[in-house]
């Protein structure tokens, strides 16, 4: 049996609470074997609280992020007609929205940027295998229903294929970071 000592770091959620020093030494542990932490975004507003999770492990660990953007498979006709833009195009279109989403954050921390095309689980699943990631961070919109439990969603996919830990954050209920 390992024991996890506990430090004086102390994070504490919403409503100022601390958190149990168990529950701190163990995030501790975590924090301390962070270099590179994953967070695919699709640049909405929903997804800024993975960033801010992130953001805040990154400072903890001295981590580095990796942000990337995956621009998915084209299916209507109005996709097709943004398909016909030339593919130089659109990349050059997603980086800069990408560099202004992050931007937007303000926090001068290592963070590297990129775009992908394809599937989201697959390039998501790719990128944390080569990268050797430690960590992924991913927001879950938490839609319920006979469709969405058929389908499963994205984040549930990547749990299951990652090739490292996987941390779901929700927008709605209870944070632990401002």
């Amino acid at each position: 049996m390992t024991m996890i000592e506990s430090t004086n770091l102390e994070i504490s959620n919403t409503q100022n609470e601390a958190v149990h020093p168990i529950r701190s030494g163990v995030l501790n542990a975590l924090i301390s074997g962070l270099k590179l932490i994953l967070i695919p975004t699709d640049c909405s507003d929903h997804s800024r609280i993975s960033i801010k999770y992130g953001i805040r492990l990154a400072q903890e660990s001295n981590a580095t992020i990796k942000l990337i953007c995956v621009q998915e498979s084209f299916d209507s006709d109005e996709d097709q007609e943004i398909a016909s833009e030339s593919a130089e195009g659109q990349n050059t279109r997603a980086c800069t929205k990408l560099k202004q989403f992050w931007e937007s954050f303000q926090k001068e921390i290592p963070c590297e940027l990129e775009v992908r095309k394809g599937d989201v689980v697959s390039e998501v699943i790719n990128a944390a295998k080569k990268e050797a990631c430690d960590l992924i961070i991913m927001s879950s919109h938490g839609y319920k229903g006979l469709i969405y439990s058929m389908k499963g969603s994205t984040t549930e996919k990547v749990t299951r294929y990652a090739p490292c830990p996987v941390l779901c954050v929700k927008n709605e209920g209870r944070q632990f970071i401002a």
